[in-house]
């Protein structure tokens, strides 16, 4: 997935799976990434990226669950 930033900036994310307890899983379909927010009134959960076939969601889910992360940096 490519995303665009506000600057026209560009950045690729790979389909890099993820991993859940000892399992990991869709590497090389799917592309899930930690945000460094967390979800409003829940503390146990972040925003995170996820790319299904293209398509980018947005939402929260549980932090012990291994995404990726993509460091930046202004």
């Amino acid at each position: 997935m490519i995303v665009t930033g506000t600057t026209g900036n560009t950045i690729f994310l790979p389909a890099a799976g993820m991993w859940k307890g000892t399992e990991f899983n869709y590497s090389g379909s799917y592309g899930y990434y930690w945000s460094s927010s967390l979800t409003e009134n829940k503390s146990e959960r972040a925003r995170c990226l996820v790319n299904y076939s293209n398509e980018k969601v947005r939402n929260g889910n549980v932090r012990y669950i291994g995404y990726s992360i993509r460091p930046v940096s202004d």
